[in-house]
């Protein structure tokens, strides 16, 4: 028995049960493909997985990262954002190291761990040379101190946090979130949940250039 069929029977979880995977396009401002982000879900709606379950166990985490891994397309261009738990990240980095492609990237859920954790994920990104992203900077324990210890290569905003405020009011917030994300690390930004054509000028007005959500889907999923 290979260790994902252990871990299978250990947590009573049917292969069969386990929920189907989309691929979500990310996109450049010119609407040019540019990588994808893992999500998975029922047929009907997706998201990732802390949406689908409530207590969301290190081992069915790991679980569901194999499943992702198994719509990987080597053949296809451009990143894989893969979500991860932190702790998932601390107890199987050896066996996720050995499994993901050059390009994937580990997105980084925005869990509240200890400063040791993000230490050790840090190191982990600086031994192996594996790629991570802080998800939902802003939210969680996605905030300014994770961003200068991870030091990640990419940092995700959701638009949808702000979507209550008006146009000029949330394009001035997002346009302040950006600037402190560029001048505390070097990583590159992506903006969430760009549902719609408002959200995307934004984005180009502020000078994001990658983003995703239903506007991207738009444009073709698979």
């Amino acid at each position: 028995m290979d260790f994902s069929s252990l871990l299978l029977r250990e947590s009573r979880f049917e292969v069969k049960g386990l929920p189907l995977v989309k691929r979500e396009p990310i996109l450049d401002t010119f609407g040019t493909l540019w990588g994808y982000e893992l999500l998975i879900g029922n047929g009907v709606v997706f998201g990732d997985r802390e949406k689908f379950f409530d207590n969301l166990n290190e081992v069915l985490d790991f679980i569901f990262f194999q499943t992702h891994l198994e719509s990987f397309d080597p053949s296809e261009r451009g990143y894989y954002f893969i979500n991860v738990k932190p702790k998932t990240l601390m107890l199987f980095g050896d066996r996720i190291a050995q499994m993901v492609p050059t390009n994937a990237v580990l997105e980084i859920r925005e869990d509240s761990v200890g400063n040791s954790c993000l230490l050790k994920i840090r190191e982990f990104k600086e031994r192996t040379g594996i790629k991570i992203c802080v998800d939902d900077f802003g939210t969680g324990g996605s905030n300014l101190e994770r961003l200068v210890l991870l030091k990640p290569d990419f940092v995700k905003i959701d638009m949808k946090v702000l979507s209550f405020l008006p146009y000029a009011c949330r394009k001035k917030a997002l346009k302040d979130v950006t600037s402190l994300v560029r001048e505390t690390t070097q990583a590159q930004i992506i903006f969430e949940k760009v549902e719609n054509p408002e959200d995307l000028q934004i984005a180009k007005e502020v000078g994001v250039t990658l983003w995703q959500g239903y506007l991207s889907r738009a444009f073709g999923s698979v």
